[in-house]
């Protein structure tokens, strides 16, 4: 495993995260392409998907679990399946495959290359709601915001998870929990006024396990 040493933070509301799906999902409705399926890669992207299949009325919604960012600043060497989709057949569909973010743009591939593999006439196009373009080596087909490659994404339906992750690499540190949260927004540019104070106190339950 790979741990970036230099870190910091965008962190996001329900609302900022809303906001941006929505604008994801204006740029593909005015690209005239309708997909009749949305593929989740769970689990960054089960949200986005969700709302995106709201938005662009698509009823048929599957997920596949892939494995490439097990924590904050951290990538395995290659994209793994963890949960596959379902074996049925999918030839012939048009399918948007979504994610929160393309980091690499590894796993949007991934997912693009498992699909096109295993069905035949499918029209795949892939989405993201961030894209890391001065660092991704896929560029998704459509994208809401393009943002410099230093910073990690804290998406409230992950913030339990990555406020744990990023306290383990504080907290031996610091003397006690406040002055590590203290750090994280000083040295991270960690906004805790987004972040639910019942997602501290389970990430700090975690924590002290």
């Amino acid at each position: 495993m790979v741990v970036s040493s230099e870190l910091s933070v965008i962190t996001l509301s329900w609302e900022d995260a809303y906001s941006h799906i929505v604008k994801l999902c204006e740029k593909i409705i005015e690209s005239s392409w309708n997909p009749d399926m949305i593929l989740a890669i769970a689990r960054g992207g089960l949200v986005p998907a969700i709302v995106a299949s709201d938005i662009l009325n698509v009823k048929d919604v599957l997920v596949i679990q892939l494995e490439h960012w097990p924590s904050p600043g951290s990538t395995l060497p290659e994209v793994k399946i963890r949960h596959d989709i379902p074996s049925e057949d999918l030839s012939g569909r048009k399918i948007l495959i979504i994610d929160d973010v393309a980091d690499t743009g590894d796993t949007l591939k991934f997912a693009k290359d498992v699909i096109c593999q295993r069905f035949r006439d499918v029209n795949v196009k892939t989405a993201a709601i961030h894209v890391k373009k001065g660092k991704a080596k896929y560029i998704p087909d459509y994208w809401a915001v393009e943002i410099d490659p230093k910073y990690w994404i804290l998406y409230p339906w992950s913030c339990v998870e990555d406020v744990t992750a990023l306290l383990e690499r504080y907290v031996g540190n610091c003397s006690s929990i406040p002055e590590a949260l203290a750090k994280l927004s000083r040295e991270l540019n960690l906004d805790l006024t987004k972040i639910p104070a019942v997602c501290i106190k389970h990430a700090l339950a975690r924590l002290l396990k």
